[in-house]
């Protein structure tokens, strides 16, 4: 699909000249042209023309070569290449086995393309060279049939940050991926259900070697939601140090306190017997708890429980894990006078689980907030375990060490101490004043086998917090462009509403659209924001990267009071009437997915029944303009029932979508989502459209879907008239998703059903209404204006007339605006206060 750049001199003795007919003049700039040879005929063209030439003969080149077929069609715009795929799967199975032929299907064929679709794009944008080398790191690792996880490196992940373009990224990965009949299987899905509590190496199921160390951590949870949410995500690292051998490394999660919330952690709860080594065996003891149970005195008694826990024999390491807030930083870890009472109580060091929220993070990039949380704790343990220079530290200080805060990174030589850096504590370029230790580990995630450095560093409780700012920004913006911004100190009129002013820095961009920006390390909260304002300056948190970007790149349209995406909201509940107001796109494991081919083949010899389930598959807000670029999709669990029922041809349909898809026979009996996917089929009441909306982009973008047609899962399904697009489409509903978007790690945001749509406050004259057992639908009443401009809108996105519609939405957003009693100037902050005033009046 690329175009020539360049020519080389071939020299050789064995060189076939073409008939002269065959031969096609190229310059530089022309289409990238091939040589495609089937049955001694010679085609020569691109691969479109070659494709187009073989049109008699390509379904017999297609089953002769598979993968020459594939490698063709894939460089064939909008040619849909999954079939093809599932034909080149059976060809290497038949030849070389299953685990080689999911190997070249994930490993080769998969990370190809996404690695060639991704350089191209890099090259786009125009980002720096050095992106296309970092790509090399990527990697694609099965998860079952047809599903995988993308995993790009973190180096990758920012530079596309550094210009605003992730979401490129991975909207573009996932293009690829679902090109090739994939799914892209997300991973932070998976990790917010683990329910592993105890667990061992696998690969240590055997007797250790003579020599080899063992390891045994035992979590201890003291209570507070935080705490628990956290400790259920624990489990083994990803990697294991070098210096343990093939020792069996062990995780135990236990609870301690009183009123353990309703969701427990169940561990291994049995006492140690008498076999076991003294205390139990374990050689670490992790208290975790939320900031609340480490306020002095409940310290001393949360020690005390432990070493009841354990018994008198017990000679190992007892460290502490805060239960990182989400919105404000640890007072556990902020605090230099508690950090000090926790070794006067017996505690050997505090483990800095703030590094988990730093930009600079050195672990699996892929890791969502709370796993990265446990993913330190678990990390820090198992160092601790270690027969080496950590452990004697911390055994020669019995009443904790000099230097409180326990800390690790990976990547030392590349990267020096940046990876351990965080809010709580600066590191760099010789600034740590701590001490320190190296080590080497295996198996880390970015390659199976890898080995890479890593330093483990105790270090006293020195912020510097100005410092970690600065970084923050030279990391967040493009290369040079925070060489234009200066440090200045934060207003004390702006300190006196921040929890944590010690903790917070500013600065002035060279322009006068801003006094200056404060960027903290909390969630700011209302009072904060407005503080801010009214002094000319803005307020962010560090994590806040869209929105660093936004003020500072922005120019002189971002206006005060500004409202960044995180902020410190009270709790939002549920509104009862709007439970079922958005429904997300079907599970792709739900259906079954036939191409146009499949389904002309299909549809005669199909029972009447299953053809009426029949739906069009709509991938994107645009329609597929070519036939052969459309599916169809039934559900799975209808053709399954027919087929138990007796049906051959609905059993023979599944065996050719199973094989082709490299399926078990047997796979998904029972459904992902049968609940939205009973929502999809169903059909919006009479009068009313179904519209689309797209996952996580604000202002939403829209379009309404025909009768016959259901959407991806990236998509939500919301039913009503002109209000949906009038009303969730405005500007009044772009500021409360901006707040409420589910942010991840290192992925693109998402909407939440329940946080996102289900606490929003829909106000007259809009309306949510049920009727009897049907959807939810969101309608406008009482309002002659307003649904003049809505059934306008509506017949706009009708006609996909995307210019008129967004300049019809700046006079809705007006009239929506006049209607709340706010100047048509209002500015997000207004807004997002006068829905969280209309929740609180319920």
């Amino acid at each position: 699909m690329g175009k020539i750049i360049g020519f080389e001199v071939f020299e050789s003795d064995d060189i076939v000249h073409l008939a002269s007919e065959a031969h096609r003049p190229v310059i530089i700039g022309s289409a990238w042209t091939d040589v495609f040879i089937w049955k001694e005929r010679v085609f020569v063209g691109t691969p479109q023309e070659i494709w187009n030439a073989l049109e008699e003969e390509r379904d017999q080149m297609l089953s002769a070569v598979p993968i020459t077929g594939l490698d063709l069609a894939l460089s064939v715009p909008d040619q849909n290449v999954a079939p093809l795929l599932g034909s080149a799967v059976d060809f290497m199975r038949n030849r070389f086995g299953d685990e080689k032929a999911l190997a070249w299907q994930y490993g080769t064929l998969a990370r190809q393309q996404v690695l060639i679709g991704l350089r191209r794009l890099s090259l786009e944008i125009g980002l720096d060279p050095t992106v296309l080398s970092a790509l090399s790191g990527l990697e694609l690792l099965s998860r079952g049939f047809n599903e995988l996880v993308v995993q790009i490196p973190a180096d990758v992940t920012r530079l596309f940050e550094r210009v605003g373009r992730v979401e490129d990224l991975h909207d573009r990965t996932r293009q690829i991926v679902e090109r090739l009949g994939l799914v892209v299987f997300d991973e932070e899905l998976l990790e917010s259900t683990v329910e592993t509590y105890s667990s061992s190496d696998p690969a240590d199921e055997t007797a250790a070697q003579e020599g080899d160390r063992d390891v045994r951590i035992l979590v201890v949870v003291a209570g507070g939601r935080r705490a628990f949410d956290i400790a259920r995500l624990i489990t083994l690292p990803e990697w294991r140090p070098t210096d343990i051998g093939q020792g069996r490394i062990t995780v135990d999660v236990e609870e301690v306190g009183q009123n353990p919330p309703k969701k427990f952690v169940r561990g291994r709860l049995d006492r140690p017997s008498s076999a076991e080594p003294p205390g139990g065996g374990y050689d670490v003891v992790v208290l975790l708890a939320d900031d609340e149970a480490f306020m002095s005195p409940r310290v001393s008694s949360l020690h005390e429980a432990l070493l009841s826990r354990l018994d008198s024999e017990w000679n190992g390491i007892s460290v502490i894990a805060p239960a990182l807030p989400e919105d404000v930083p640890s007072r556990a870890l902020s605090d230099q006078a508690l950090l000090g009472e926790f070794g006067a109580f017996g505690f050997n060091a505090v483990i800095d689980t703030s590094v988990a929220r730093s930009p600079f993070w050195t672990g699996n990039p892929r890791r969502a907030f709370d796993r990265r949380i446990a993913d330190v704790i678990a990390g820090s343990a198992v160092l601790c375990g270690m027969d080496g220079p950590l452990r004697r530290r911390l055994k020669e200080n019995p009443l904790g060490a000099p230097e409180q805060l326990l800390t690790f990174a990976f990547g030392y030589k590349n990267r020096g101490e940046l990876g351990l850096a965080s809010e709580v504590t600066w590191a760099h370029h010789g600034h740590s004043a701590a001490w320190s230790a190296r080590f080497t580990a295996k198996g880390f995630p970015r390659g199976a086998g890898t080995t890479v450095d890593g330093i483990v560093q105790l270090r006293d409780r020195r912020t510097q917090f100005d410092n970690f700012a600065t970084a923050v920004l030279h990391d967040a913006l493009p290369v040079g462009f925070a060489d234009f911004i200066s440090e200045i100190d934060v207003p004390p009129k702006i300190k006196r509403d921040l929890a944590f002013p010690d903790l917070a820095a500013g600065f002035k961009r060279a322009s006068e659209a801003f006094k200056g920006i404060a960027i903290c390390a909390e969630a700011p909260s209302f009072a904060a924001l407005k503080a801010a304002g009214r002094q000319g300056w803005a307020i962010i948190r560090y994590t806040d990267r869209e929105s660093i970007r936004e003020i500072l790149m922005g120019g002189s349209n971002v206006g005060l009071p500004f409202m960044p995406r995180q902020i410190r909201l009270p709790p939002l509940s549920r509104r009862p009437e709007n439970k079922g107001l958005a429904t997300r796109g079907i599970d792709p494991r739900d259906v079954v997915r036939l191409t146009v081919a499949d389904w002309e083949t299909w549809k005669t010899r199909m029972s009447s029944s299953l053809r009426a389930e029949m739906r069009h598959y709509r991938a994107s807000l645009s329609r597929p303009r070519a036939a052969e670029g459309r599916e169809y999709v039934l559900p799975r669990r209808t053709v399954q029932q027919a087929a138990e029922s007796g049906d051959a041809e609905a059993r023979s349909l599944l065996r050719h979508v199973d094989r082709r898809a490299g399926r078990d026979r047997h796979y998904l009996l029972t459904g992902k989502r049968p609940a939205d996917l009973r929502v999809a089929w169903s059909k919006p009441a009479r009068g009313l459209s179904r519209y689309i909306l797209s996952d996580g982009v604000v202002p939403c973008e829209f379009a309404e879907l025909n009768p016959n047609e259901v959407p991806a899962q990236r998509f939500f399904i919301i039913d009503g008239d002109g209000a949906v697009p009038a009303l969730l489409g405005s500007r009044i509903f772009a500021a409360w998703a901006r707040i409420t978007l589910t942010r991840s790690m290192s992925w693109m945001p998402r909407f939440s059903v329940g946080r996102t749509f289900e606490t929003f406050p829909v106000l007259p004259p809009f309306l949510v209404t049920r009727a009897g057992v049907g959807p939810v639908r969101l309608t406008l009443v009482d309002n002659k204006r307003l649904r003049t401009l809505a059934e306008e809108l509506r017949s706009l996105y009708h006609q996909r007339s995307m210019d008129s519609a967004k300049n019809l939405r700046l006079e809705i957003d007006r009239a929506i605006l006049r209607q709340l009693k706010l100047a048509e100037d209002a500015s997000d902050l207004a807004i997002v206060e006068l829905l969280l005033q209309a929740e609180n009046a319920r």
